[in-house]
Order: C-alpha cells, then sequence, then structure tokens
C-alpha cells in the first residue's frame, strides 16, 4: 500500500507538474482517435453506394483515331477498348455524341473544307448491333455558313448547335426529328462563350433537360429552358458572384455554379436558389470542377483551374476522412450520396467524354464494335448522301 501510495503521489506530481502537456497528449489523442473512426466509417459507407450508367473516355495522342475507353463506375478496373475507327473514312474525324441503348451516335467532322458548302454540315451516324446508317436530314441554307457545334440526342428527336464565325454572335439550335427530316431552327439566342478562362477550365454549356436545353441567353445572361415550344426563363446570372455553368450537380434537379473571385461553388435548384455550398477557397486556391457527365450518386469531373494552368491547391473539409482525392487537372468520380472522390489516374493520357445512361455491358459493346467490322466499307454512306 504505500508502494502505492507513493506511485500515485509521483503520478499526481507528474501531472500538475507537466498538466498542460497531459491535457494536450490526451486531446491529441482523442482527436486522432475520432478522425480514425470518422475515416473508416467514411469509407465503408462510400463503399455502398451504386452508380448506374458507363463512364467513358477518350485517348489522347491517337493521331484523332476513334478509340475510347468505356468503363464501369462501380469496378473501374473493368473496361472495354472501344475502337471505331473501321467506320471512319479516312478524311474525316468522329466527334462523340451518345451511348444510347440502341447504339452509338456520332457525327463525322470533314479534316478538310469542301467545296460543296452542304458538306460542310457534319452527317449524324448511328451504329446499332445491325448496322450503320446516316440519318437523312434536309439542311436550310441558313446553316451552311455556320459552324456545327454539340449535339444532343433525345428519344424522339436530335438538337444540334450552330455558332457564327463571328464569336460575339449568339448561338442557334436546330431540332431534327429522330429518323431524320427537315431540321428547323428552334432558338437563336444562345451564349456559348466562356466567363471564365477558356484555356483551364470550361463553363456555360448547355444543359440537356427534360425534351429541351437549358442554356445561357445571349442578350441578358438569363438562364432559360428552351424547346420546340419556346423559351422560358429560369433565373438570372449571377447567383453572388458565381456566374460560371458548370453543369448538373443531381441531373435534372440541381445544378453547380462557380465563381471566380471570390472562388466557391453552389449548388441551386432550377429557380436559383441555393441549396448549398460546395466548395470555398479560404486561401489562395485555383481550384474548379469541369463537370463532364451525371448518373446516379455520380459527378463525373476534372479538377480545373481558374487562372490558366498556374494551379493552387484547394482543400475540402471532407479531404479529412477520404482515402484519396482527385489531383489537379486529373479525373474522377465525386459521390454526391457521400462526398467520396475516386480517381481514374487518367492525367495526360485520356480525356472524359461523358457518363453514359446505358450500364457497363462488355457484350453489348462487342456486339457494336463487330457491327462497326462488317459494316467497314459503309464510310461510303457519306458520299451517297
Amino acid at each position: 500500500m504505500e508502494r502505492l501510495s507513493r506511485g500515485t503521489k509521483l503520478m499526481y506530481a507528474f501531472w500538475v507538474k507537466y498538466r498542460r502537456l497531459c491535457k494536450f497528449f490526451i486531446t491529441l489523442s482523442c482527436t486522432c482517435l475520432f478522425v480514425w473512426i470518422g475515416r473508416s466509417l467514411f469509407q465503408h459507407e462510400a463503399t455502398q453506394t451504386r452508380f448506374s450508367g458507363s463512364i467513358i473516355g477518350c485517348y489522347r495522342n491517337t493521331n484523332m483515331i476513334p478509340r475510347f475507353v468505356i468503363k464501369n463506375p462501380n469496378r473501374l478496373e473493368s473496361e472495354t477498348i472501344f475502337d471505331i475507327s473501321d467506320v471512319v473514312p479516312e478524311d474525316y474525324w468522329l466527334s462523340f455524341a451518345a451511348l444510347t441503348e440502341e447504339g452509338l451516335y456520332f457525327q463525322l467532322i470533314a479534316k478538310e473544307k469542301k467545296e460543296d458548302s452542304s458538306s460542310q454540315v457534319p452527317p449524324i451516324m448511328c451504329l446499332t448491333e445491325e448496322d450503320l446508317r446516316q440519318i437523312p436530314i434536309m439542311w436550310p441554307n441558313t446553316v451552311y455558313d455556320l459552324l456545327p457545334a454539340n449535339l444532343y440526342v433525345y428519344p424522339d428527336k436530335f438538337y444540334l448547335i450552330f455558332g457564327s464565325m463571328d464569336y460575339s454572335c449568339p448561338h442557334k439550335v436546330y431540332s431534327i426529328p429522330k429518323e431524320g427530316g427537315e431540321a428547323k431552327e428552334i432558338y437563336d439566342d444562345i451564349s456559348m462563350r466562356s466567363f471564365g478562362d477558356d484555356i483551364s477550365q470550361k463553363d456555360g454549356a448547355p444543359l440537356q433537360y427534360k425534351d429541351g436545353l437549358i442554356c445561357i441567353r445571349q442578350d441578358d445572361s438569363v438562364l432559360v429552358f428552351v424547346n420546340d415550344e419556346g423559351e422560358e426563363p429560369l433565373f438570372p446570372l449571377p447567383i453572388g458572384t458565381a456566374n460560371l455553368l458548370k453543369g448538373w450537380y443531381e441531373e435534372g434537379k440541381s445544378i453547380l455554379l462557380w465563381s471566380s473571385d471570390p472562388n466557391y461553388a453552389v449548388v441551386v435548384n432550377l429557380q436559383g436558389e441555393v441549396l448549398f455550398e460546395l466548395y470555398r477557397s479560404w486561401f489562395l486556391s485555383s481550384s474548379c470542377w469541369d463537370v463532364h457527365g451525371n448518373a446516379d450518386n455520380g459527378i463525373l469531373f476534372t479538377e480545373a483551374s481558374l487562372v490558366d494552368y498556374a494551379y493552387f491547391p484547394g482543400f475540402y473539409a471532407l479531404d479529412f476522412f477520404r482515402k484519396e482525392r482527385v489531383r489537379h487537372f486529373d479525373s474522377g468520380i465525386y459521390d454526391i450520396r457521400t462526398g467520396n472522390m475516386i480517381p481514374l489516374y487518367w492525367k495526360n493520357q485520356i480525356d472524359p467524354v461523358g457518363w453514359s445512361k446505358v450500364n457497363y455491358d462488355p457484350a453489348f459493346f462487342e456486339r457494336l464494335l463487330a457491327s462497326a467490322k462488317r459494316n467497314r466499307a459503309a464510310p461510303n454512306v457519306v458520299d451517297k448522301q
């Protein structure tokens, strides 16, 4: 008892002498334990998220060869190399549009300017399991002096955006029946110009929504919904100082807007009401996102920069709990259910193309590739139309 009493006295004396140091180490140990438990629970919960669809990327430095990689978002090691160079003529290159349950829709862009102005409008092609066909379209003469841009695929139609040679002029939208027919201009006041640095980040691209597009009106920077029936104003930009339209946060429900000065990001509903702040830089960060596609629970994005390529990494609150995060100028998946990030490690090798609604099905992709080989002479169809 005397020894115990002496030991207790020594411990008490040590505590009195080094009280502050002991409190510091106890607090530090509790904090580390809390973070470790939090990280374990967070990462376990993140593994429960399931995504729909398939992620599509395009290989760089392949001399414009239409060679894509299709990944399973739930098992990134599962992938299919999708090379359809068989159906692309030598004097054309492919502009990817959409992978649907029907097949692959794409455009063929002439590498050199044609003498016939009507040949400048890129044909819309559809590769199915059975064949390759060109959508027959009757274009008005007004499009021949315009530059084709984005193509959007719907169940019953296409929307193709055209821009003027004069970049200060607004873009136009043409509607085309799915099986072909007459192309009609439905809107002529879209702004496609970037409000931010257009070298190191992207903003302002129209968003596909229901049977139309959500886009920025050129005259007054109001976000509007346009379809074959007309125009419906949604809300004006900016919201606060956030004027960079990045894309969907949750597709069909909320939109991601970014501000360059100060650097922060907000998620708003379709009425322009701020739902929450996704990111805020407190110290010299130039981080921002480029959104390439969405699916249930997920966003395909690139960690870009607001200031040319002078990148200053930012810090996210959940970085304490994430196993890893997407590095600058690389691409990855953002899990909107948990806030987790899943890097794809595509930097300098693969450019993200989009997130297809078609669930990952290697057998379906192989059937499309087999169809491409059977139709390898089909590029002549471009000259027949």
